[in-house]
C-alpha cells in the first residue's frame, strides 16, 4: 500500500498521490526483484533517549516527552493510515506553548538525519522494549508516496502492465480526473 500525501508530509492529500494498493510490494516480489538483495522488512534497535534526541534536534527545541499507556511500548502510534504512522505519542512545545505530537514521517526523517541505525520507513512496528532500548520493524523503503520501485517492476514483469496503465494506477488517473497522461516523444 502506498501513503497519501497527508500522512506523509503532513499537508493536504493531493489527488494524483493518493494511497493506492501495490500487490508486489511483498517481501517475495521484493527479494525476486532485487535479486535477493532487499527485503520489505528491516529491523534496527535504539533507545527511547535516542529518538528523544533526534526528534528535539529535528524540531529545533531543548525537550521532547512522550504519552503513556497501559499495554504500550514507550513509542506507539497514535494514528496510522495503512501500514503508515501518521501521529506518535512524541510530543514537543513550540515556542508560543502549542503542544504538537510528532508524525510518523518526522520520526523516521528523524532517526535517519541524527539517529545511528537507518529507518528505512514510517510503516513502522514496535516489536520489543527492553531496558529503554526499543526494536523496531519497518516495512517498505522511503515515504511510501507515488510509484513503487517493486511494484512497479512486478506488474510490468510478471502482470504484463504497460507504462500508461501503470503511472495511472498509481497517480489515480482516470477519464474524469483533471490531468492525464503525457506520451514520451521519441
Amino acid at each position: 500500500m502506498t501513503c497519501t500525501t497527508l500522512n506523509a508530509w503532513g499537508y493536504s492529500d493531493l489527488e494524483y498521490l493518493p494511497q493506492i494498493e501495490s500487490p508486489y510490494d511483498t517481501d517475495e516480489w521484493i527479494r525476486h526483484y532485487s535479486a535477493g538483495t532487499d527485503s520489505l522488512t528491516h529491523s534496527f534497535s535504539i533507545t527511547m533517549d535516542e529518538i528523544l534526541a533526534c526528534i528535539a534536534r529535528l524540531k529545533g527545541v531543548d525537550e521532547v516527552s512522550f504519552d503513556t499507556k497501559d499495554g504500550e511500548y514507550s513509542l506507539y502510534a497514535t494514528a496510522v493510515t495503512g501500514p503508515y504512522w501518521a501521529t506518535t505519542n512524541l510530543y514537543y512545545y513550540t515556542a508560543s506553548g502549542t503542544k504538537k505530537y510528532v508524525s510518523g514521517v518526522d520520526l523516521y526523517t528523524a532517526i535517519n538525519y541524527y539517529g545511528k541505525p537507518h529507518c528505512y520507513s514510517h510503516a513502522i512496528t514496535v516489536t520489543g522494549e527492553q531496558d529503554g532500548t526499543l526494536t523496531i520493524e519497518t516495512k517498505g523503503n522511503g515515504h511510501g508516496i507515488g510509484l513503487s520501485q517493486y511494484g512497479v517492476a512486478g506488474l510490468a514483469n510478471d502482470a504484463g502492465w504497460t507504462y500508461d496503465r501503470i503511472i495511472a494506477h498509481y497517480f489515480a488517473i482516470t477519464d474524469d480526473t483533471k490531468w492525464g497522461l503525457v506520451g514520451p516523444k521519441w
